[in-house]
Formats: C-alpha cells, structure tokens, sequence
C-alpha cells in the first residue's frame, strides 16, 4: 500500500489536521484485516473501486463516500478488493463547522455523505471521482470546503468548546469534567449535552480516548517505557485502570498491543 498526505490552506487549518489517500492492493488475492481505534478524530471518507466491510454484524459501510463519527471502540475492517482510498481528517473540534446537525448522530457509525450533507455531497462527489491525482482532489475539497466556511455561521458555543479542546490535549486528557466545565462557564449538565453534541461524543468518553491516544504517544517517543511508567504518566490510577481501558479501546492489553503494532497516535501526531 502506498500512502500520501497532504495538509491544509490556512484558513481550513483550525479546522483540518491532514488530507491523506492510500491504494490497497491484494497480494495473492487474499483478503487482510486492519484494525482501527479511537483516534480523537472524524473523518470523511471516499472510497474508489470498493469499499471495506466491517467485522461486526451490527455494523456496515453502506456508502463509498462517508462521515465517520467519533469510535466508541476497535473497529476491524476487512479489505477484499482493491481500491483508492481518500481521506479529510478533522481537528477534534472541526467538524461541527461544516455539518449542520448534532454530533452525536454519528457516533459510532459510518453514515452516508448524501444523508448528511445532500448538497455538498452532489456537487462534491462527482467531481472527486472524475479527478486524476490525490492533488487534484484535495483542491477540489479545499474549495468546496472553504465555500461551506462562507456560508455557514459558527454556532455561539464553538469558541468555548473549541477552548476546551485545547485544554483537554494540552492537558492530554488528564482533567476533570468539572475543570473543563468551570472553563467553558457551564454547568455540568450543560457542558455535557454542548459536547456531545458539538464534539459527537460524551467528555467521558472523549477524556478516555485521548488518555489512549496520549499512551501511544508516550510509547512511540520512549520505546523503554514499561505499562507501569505509561500508567503513572497518563494519569492512571494504576496499571490495571490502563490495562482495562486500554484492552476496552483496542481489544487488546497493552503488552499485546505494543506485540503486534507500532505504537502511533493519530491524535497527537
């Protein structure tokens, strides 16, 4: 597999961390599974020439062009063809600038662009199948995106979640929900529901994943470092409060974890 990435224009950048596009290729024509994990990130998602299938039952990619919400968990994708893949990566708090709907309606799913966005899904989605190189769409997406910037208001409440947001990776997730609250000059209750519904996810929830995120982090840039150390570091009560979350997020403990992958974080990358 060959991938590339590309960043954005400035005035897209507080709001896109990264534009990337893979091929798959089958060697021997044998299917292949890859694990995804919370990242702390959503993506829209276009697929050319096919499109994964998910290992879970409940679950499915029903569309070649996707908005994927925030993971409660490991998701493993099975690719059985061969096909282009490219992908708009989004700041945490990104998003909430370009759909115009609560969140929390994509969480833990792969929903279809057209459901989401009708407009900008017809008048994008041609375009970017017709287009030759990974270059080509990502002007077509920065124009398209720029023009959705123009058009669409920021919600009242962006500037205030977006500040939290930054305290919480600053922080790399290790603060309470009552802090950020306190920051945002809301209630608790408040707080929660304006979160969930701008971020796509509870702060819970969100907390649990950057403290993952952080964690690989940690591992990549000090390979020494033991499940002890990462624990201690990362905030956690002790090593069987990572173990446990960990193996929740990934499916795996971190010894089996750092095993059989590469310690990277897509959010603190």
């Amino acid at each position: 597999m060959s991938e590339r990435i590309a960043f954005p224009s400035p005035i897209l950048s507080p709001y896109i961390k990264q534009y990337w596009t893979i091929k798959t290729t089958l060697p021997g024509d044998v299917p292949y599974t890859f694990r995804t994990i919370p990242s702390g990130l959503t993506e829209f998602m276009f697929y050319f020439g096919g499109k994964p299938k998910i290992n879970d039952s409940s679950k499915s990619i029903d569309s070649n062009f996707i908005v994927s919400g925030h993971q409660k968990q490991f998701e493993d994708l099975i690719i059985d063809n061969e096909m282009t893949i490219f992908g708009i990566v989004f700041h945490p708090q990104g998003l909430m600038r370009f759909l115009q709907l609560p969140l929390t309606e994509l969480y833990n799913q792969h929903v279809s662009l057209a459901q989401v966005a009708p407009k900008l899904s017809k008048e994008l989605l041609p375009r970017l199948t017709d287009a030759n190189s990974f270059h080509e769409r990502v002007k077509i997406v920065e124009h398209f995106l720029i023009q959705q910037l123009h058009h669409h208001a920021t919600t009242p409440n962006f500037p205030r979640i977006s500040h939290v947001i930054k305290q919480i990776l600053h922080k790399q997730g290790q603060v309470s929900i009552d802090e950020l609250a306190h920051e945002a000059c809301f209630s608790r209750r408040q707080f929660e529901r304006v979160f969930s519904e701008l971020i796509g996810q509870s702060p819970k929830q969100y907390l649990k994943t950057v403290r993952l995120q952080q964690t690989l982090h940690l591992k990549k840039q000090n390979q020494h470092l033991s499940i002890a150390d990462l624990a201690f570091i990362g905030g956690y009560y002790d090593q069987a409060h990572l173990t446990n979350e960990f193996k929740l997020l990934t499916g795996l403990t971190p010894k089996q974890y750092f095993t059989s992958y590469s310690p990277f974080s897509d959010l603190f990358s």
